[in-house]
């Protein structure tokens, strides 16, 4: 009975050894079956990879080289011909790098465009900076030549009123007959306000005109009528020399014209 138990154990272990082996021998095979399957798929996968890689760099390139292709075509500067005193800048016509913009002209740096590239004291006439002439009085005008101001065409200098009057007028009573009276030339200016009802008033110089408006009353005085109608005005406290038919713009939306100037007296009466 013994006997045959080691028997059947021995013939177990036999079985189990050579089971093992065979599970050994089949392991080794399958492992080297599935690497040699899958070592195929893994280089097919790599080139796929690298296949992908070399085409979107070589995409990128090819968008680089039509973005730089698009942004000539697309220069602001195409077509565009400028004058021999121009150049094109970012699709405009710009004045060369020695000459400058001048009232939609070019002209040379060194001459000048406005007053103010002028300085002190003097303003730009034809493109050069002169001296500030003198302000006239009315009938008057000034010469650059004599540096003076001359009386008008039409127009004589009277001495003993110290201004230029009207040819026919009469100066002192030497100009009117014997027990005539010569009536001074004298000049008045025609101040509107408008708020925006025009008023008026016709006031001679060194006299003062009141205006009522929606705003209140102002006082205005003419000092002086000066050369081509230009008018030195009091507006309340303050000083301002006022072009002729030129308005003056207040804060209120108000605004103030010399409308008119116009001649008054130069002639001879009895006494």
């Amino acid at each position: 009975m013994m006997r045959n138990t080691n028997l059947i154990m021995l013939i177990s272990i036999w079985n189990y050894k050579n089971l093992m082996e065979n599970f050994t021998r089949s392991f080794i095979y399958d492992q080297t079956l599935c690497e040699a399957m899958i070592r195929p798929i893994v280089i097919i996968t790599l080139l796929l990879l690298l296949a992908a890689c070399t085409s979107q760099q070589e995409g990128i390139v090819v968008a680089q080289s039509k973005s730089a292709l698009d942004t000539v075509v697309q220069d602001p500067c195409d077509g565009i011909v400028c004058g021999s005193t121009r150049v094109c800048n970012k699709g405009q016509c710009m004045c060369t790098t020695d000459l400058k913009e001048c009232q939609g002209s070019c002209i040379s740096q060194s001459k000048c465009c406005s007053d103010n590239d002028c300085e002190e004291g003097r303003m730009c006439r034809d493109q050069v900076c002169v001296g500030i002439p003198k302000t006239c009085n009315f009938n008057a005008q000034y010469n650059e030549d004599s540096n003076s101001c001359e009386c008008v065409q039409g127009t004589r200098f009277c001495d003993e009123q110290q201004k230029c009057i009207p040819e026919r007028s009469c100066c002192s009573q030497v100009d009117c007959k014997r027990g005539g009276r010569c009536m001074p030339t004298k000049f008045t200016a025609e101040v509107c306000m408008y708020d925006p009802l025009q008023h008026c008033r016709v006031i001679l110089e060194n006299r003062s005109g009141l205006f009522t408006t929606v705003q209140g009353e102002m006082n205005i005085t003419v000092l002086k009528v000066l050369e081509k109608g230009t008018t030195q005005l009091k507006i309340g406290d303050q000083e301002e020399q006022v072009l002729f038919k030129k308005a003056r713009k207040f804060e209120n939306e108000q605004r103030l014209r010399v409308e008119d100037v116009q001649v008054f007296g130069g002639s001879c009466e009895e006494e």
